[in-house]
């Protein structure tokens, strides 16, 4: 009987969590397609101070983040932004989304990972490992549970992240999620040259879209 009850609660307390979470999600998939196509103004978004702040798996490396606190704190919900590969947490989705928190007073925070933006690294001797690490510091901190939206590499990084703390995700919101990309779109084009490269602990560079050198023919939508 008492297992019975136990199942009804926790039912309950889901549906209200699933409940909430479709009530956010809609919003921001409404909020996001009007910034694809220029209708959501993303130069009016606030700053906050960013903060760097080392953590036990970043030795003496610093990672920057920004956090937006909601005025009612008791009840709005929390906004993560995991960007993507070379992109910087003041890319355009982040800065609409930050926007968006703050008109409807939700929590918000977007970080740089190591080797992005305003955080400590050399992106060449960093991996996804090192990356979901730095997600997951980031997760931590926070007080109450947390909605992840991830966009393309964060994506991943977001999936993952809810895999090693269910307890503190409950919802996720995913954006051209590139998950496994590096088995699915990377491998098949290294050669025998890069793939012995690779082993020997060298780094190989590709040709890619976002090379600062070819900034000119580059979408800023996509960061």
């Amino acid at each position: 009987m008492a297992g019975a009850q136990s199942q009804k609660v926790s039912s309950k307390s889901n549906e209200r969590t699933f409940r909430s979470f479709g009530r956010i999600v809609l919003p921001l998939m409404i909020n996001f397609i009007g910034c694809r196509y220029g209708a959501y103004n993303t130069q009016m978004s606030i700053k906050n101070a960013v903060s760097f702040n080392t953590y036990p798996h970043t030795a003496n490396m610093k990672i920057a983040s920004e956090r937006f606190r909601a005025d009612n704190s008791d009840n709005a919900p929390h906004i993560l932004f995991c960007g993507g590969f070379h992109s910087s947490m003041h890319g355009t989705k982040a800065t609409a989304l930050q926007q968006l928190c703050i008109d409807q007073q939700w929590h918000f925070t977007r970080f740089d990972y190591r080797g992005h933006g305003q955080s400590d690294g050399d992106p060449s001797q960093h991996t996804l490992i090192h990356w979901l690490d730095d997600t997951l510091a980031i997760l931590d901190e926070q007080p109450i549970n947390t909605i992840i939206v991830g966009s393309s590499m964060g994506a991943w990084l977001a999936t993952l992240a809810a895999l090693k703390r269910p307890e503190l995700v409950c919802g996720l919101l995913l954006l051209a999620a590139a998950p496994d990309f590096l088995q699915r779109r990377i491998a098949p084009t290294l050669s025998p040259s890069d793939i012995w490269d690779l082993q020997q602990g060298n780094v190989v560079k590709l040709p890619t879209d976002y090379d600062p050198s070819r900034d000119a023919g580059r979408d800023p939508s996509r960061d």
